[in-house]
């Protein structure tokens, strides 16, 4: 979703602005993570807790790979598929 309204995002702001949102969110996303161990006695708190981190990861990580995409192309326009497809390995390597 939030790679969809990304471009829009972008046109408005800038890519520089999506990435940094993307980067804040994804680090949101990790504390809220990190948070939902001093609650694991609430099985439902918890639940709602991991529920959040998730999203605010999720979100993160669209915006980060959108702005990306296009840093990758705008840096090597001459070779973007080539640069894009290594992006997308290295970061599914990253994650897995």
């Amino acid at each position: 979703l939030v790679a969809s309204i990304g471009g829009i995002y972008a046109k408005v702001n800038g890519i520089w602005p999506l990435l940094i949102t993307g980067i804040i969110t994804n680090f949101l996303g990790a504390a809220i993570f990190a948070s939902s161990a001093a609650s694991l006695a609430d099985h439902r708190l918890t639940f709602a807790i991991l529920l959040a981190a998730m999203l605010f990861i999720g979100i993160g990580f669209g915006a980060t790979l959108t702005s990306l995409n296009t840093l990758m192309i705008r840096a090597l326009p001459d070779r973007a598929s080539t640069a894009i497809t290594s992006l997308h390995a290295f970061l599914g390597i990253g994650t897995a």
